[in-house]
């Protein structure tokens, strides 16, 4: 490593010493220091001789203060020059009244302050690898970055460039061509430009960024996360400029919502222009730009954006065509999507396609699904249809069409037209939810599972998008679906129910009545009274359909509603909750939820709880009957028991246990080898067994509580695992049914209405 800090004399010395010692000492250096003396005597020669000794891609490393006597210093081979930084990477290496003139490719500068310079750094007619301008600190007067004629591709990337206070007309933050359009002919196909992250504070006139001027172009340059703003607030000063010799430039999620100014925030002309996601602020700005330019737009598409007196003189413009404007943000811009003047003219606003002098304004451009102040409305104020064709001016003054196929396609939410259902699904058994939707510029989409778990964000796939997840407890979960477009619109629909069910999980019994409230019975609300109902839910071994009977009867609204199939059983904890279909009166196509708690288990809360909804499934899902209208399928059930009760059985369970209308076992091994429904039962009641008892013979006894024997039926045939008894002519009551074998007695208490 070596550490010039030389006087003129030393450094000729040096020179002629070292020469005849060994003329290649200066050849063959990777990394040499160079101590600045803010004098121009010494660090211009310094860093010259830095630049001739060092080999090809090694460094140069600054520190301190170099003055440059308003003078550039060429970097005319492959090579870093870097200043020193801070603990937060912060330049501290100044450079003043001077720049480098970087005619090489392969070049990097980074981590210096360009101080009171006419430029910053010049990049022109290098070739060969990217020339890098990373990380600096540029507060100029003239030009920060500029670049042109190069044949190597370029980088600028997070430097903060910083104009002058004043206004300066001929001021750009960054400034880039290939070349010029000689004759009006296109410019060729230059590398790829890369401007990314640098924060750009402009004066109140001048420019932002300017991708080719007057006559002069770029190709193939890609802008995003850039931030812009305004010096002191306000000011005439272009954003971003794209000229029109230029073509294939991206503008991409930049921020300009802090640069206020009553001219263009981004002006397109040129070809197959893109501006996408960027962030406009309020354009109110200065206004006595001295141009004829129209006040207060966000971004102009233009044939022409340039003045007419500019040198070199203005060629014929080029048409501006098949550029793209979507997906921008311009709800900070406090303006409408377009705006008049007195006459009735389109003059400004969030969006606007002009053209100058008569001359052709082209066409193929298109503004779309942009997020401005009034979505959705064409300047007349309307809002439908979401497309519109912009011809304005149609023709100039000698009927010549000037504007044609332009569209402004105005963004709209994403619209979810499909969710696909989820069937009862296993409990440790993978869920997959998809959706379908219609929106062109969506960016996320989510999904609440509705257990507590996190947001979970879906894989999208042209117009659909796909969850994947596994519950961890049985239940009945709502899911909740959004989807957000680049602009921030959402669109949030949700989905009733995800059924997990644990077909170990134990069974529900119950019987008893409740006092229908007012409003149940939607055929007539003003009907009330006791309703009675008897239930048994449970799934066989193996199956993942639940069996069982359902029956519930309101006598006050001629309702006896029996049911015909099971869809799912869900318990969790003292909840138990199942779905299915049924008739009413032996009648119609009806489906039913029943919502229970049985109070005794813990956090039942000491009070069984039971809640039916019956619904018309071949009158669109009509209510007929729910003891709790109104409120969501997935609430608590609220209804007491006025007599009865509910029983939840664990399925890991052993030995007995005795409810009201539940089972008790005696001798029994698992609760579950015999279910009785319905109870209350009205005229036939099932026995079903499990696989055990096929082709046994049991005995049947029922005994009223005063220890009348109602019922005998001996030498009872087990086939098909059930066996149904007639009740009919027995008079309603609590009775006692033992069912016996070779081996055990099983004891239920039955209540018949």
């Amino acid at each position: 490593m070596k550490v010039l800090n030389f006087t003129t004399k030393q450094i000729i010395s040096i020179f002629v010493f070292i020469f005849l010692m060994n003329p290649l000492a200066y050849c063959g250096d990777d990394y040499i220091e160079v101590v600045g003396e803010n004098n121009p005597a010494l660090d211009i020669p310094n860093i010259n001789a830095a630049i001739s000794s060092i080999n090809e891609n090694g460094i140069i490393h600054l520190i301190g203060t170099f003055d440059f006597d308003s003078r550039y210093l060429r970097i005319y081979k492959p090579c870093t020059i870097e200043g020193e930084t801070n603990n937060l990477d912060q330049p501290l290496t100044e450079l003043l009244n001077g720049t480098f003139g970087i005619t090489s490719g392969g070049v990097t500068i980074r981590n210096l302050k360009f101080l009171d310079n006419i430029w910053g750094p010049w990049v022109w007619g290098a070739s060969g690898p990217a020339v890098i301008i990373k990380n600096n600190i540029i507060d100029v007067d003239g030009e920060g970055i500029r670049f042109e004629a190069a044949d190597c591709p370029i980088e600028i990337i997070n430097n903060d460039i910083i104009g002058p206070a004043w206004a300066n007309l001929n001021y750009s933050g960054i400034i880039g061509f290939s070349t010029y359009s000689y004759a009006g002919l296109p410019i060729p196909d230059n590398p790829l430009v890369k401007i990314i992250g640098n924060k750009i504070t402009i004066p109140r006139i001048g420019w932002g960024m300017r991708i080719g001027h007057s006559a002069a172009g770029l190709t193939n340059c890609h802008i995003e996360g850039n931030t812009l703003q305004s010096f002191d607030g306000s000011s005439s000063a272009f954003g971003i400029e794209v000229s029109p010799y230029s073509r294939n430039i991206t503008i991409i999620n930049n921020d300009l919502s802090e640069l206020t100014t009553n001219v263009a925030q981004v002006s397109i002309a040129g070809r197959n222009n893109l501006a996408q996601g960027n962030i406009f602020g309020f354009a109110n700005g200065y206004q006595d730009y001295p141009y004829d330019m129209p006040p207060t737009t966000a971004v102009l598409l233009t044939s022409i954006n340039f003045h007419p007196n500019w040198d070199p003189p203005t060629p014929t413009p080029e048409p501006c065509e098949n550029n793209i404007i979507m997906n921008n943000d311009y709800r900070e811009c406090g303006l409408p999507g377009w705006d008049y003047d007195q006459n009735g003219e389109l003059m400004g606003g969030c969006i606007l396609l002009e053209s100058y002098q008569g001359e052709e304004y082209g066409h193929g451009n298109e503004v779309r699904y942009n997020f401005i102040f009034e979505i959705g409305k064409f300047p007349d104020g309307t809002g439908e249809p979401n497309e519109q064709i912009l011809e304005n001016p149609s023709t100039d003054q000698d009927g010549n069409q000037m504007v044609y196929d332009n569209r402004i396609i105005y963004n709209t939410a994403p619209v979810i037209y499909n969710i696909a259902p989820a069937h009862p699904i296993a409990l440790g058994s993978g869920v997959t939810a998809t959706v379908a939707f219609t929106d062109y510029n969506l960016d996320i989409a989510m999904i609440d599972w509705g257990d507590g778990s996190e947001i979970n964000y879906g894989a999208i796939i042209g117009q659909t998008v796909t969850w994947n997840y596994i519950y961890s407890s049985a239940g009945v979960y709502t899911v909740t679906i959004q989807l957000v477009d680049i602009n921030g619109t959402v669109t949030e629909e949700t989905y009733r129910y995800n059924v997990v069910f644990d077909a170990s999980g134990g069974f529900v019994t119950g019987g008893g009545w409740i006092d229908s409230p007012e409003g149940a019975y939607t055929a007539d609300p003003t009907l009330t009274g006791k309703a009675n109902f008897g239930f048994v839910s449970k799934y066989k071994k193996g199956s993942t359909v639940p069996t069982g009977n359902t029956e519930f009867q309101f006598k006050a609204g001629d309702l006896n509603f029996n049911s015909d199939l099971y869809e799912w059983l869900v318990i969790a904890g003292p909840q138990a909750k199942f779905k299915g279909d049924g008739q009413i009166n032996n009648f119609g196509n009806y489906g039913f939820m029943v919502s229970a708690i049985d109070g005794q288990v813990n956090g039942g809360g000491g009070l069984d709880k039971f809640r039916i909804k019956i619904w018309d499934k071949d009158n669109n899902d009509a209510v007929v009957y729910d003891n709790q209208l109104n409120d969501a399928e997935d609430a608590a059930p609220m209804t007491i028991l006025g007599g009865g009760s509910i029983t939840i059985h664990d399925g890991k369970d052993k030995g007995a246990r005795i409810s009201d209308s539940g089972i008790i076992l005696e001798g029994a091994d698992d609760l579950e080898e015999i279910l009785i429904y319905p109870n209350p039962v009205r005229d036939i009641v099932t026995l079903e067994f499990n696989g055990e008892f096929e082709g046994e013979n049991l005995e049947i006894h029922l005994y009223s509580l005063t220890g009348l024997e109602m019922i005998t039926e001996s030498q009872v045939f087990i086939k098909q695992n059930s066996v149904e008894v007639d009740l009919t002519k027995i008079p309603a009551g609590l009775y006692l049914m033992l069912i016996e074998n070779e081996n055990s007695i099983f004891k239920y208490k039955l209540t018949k209405l």
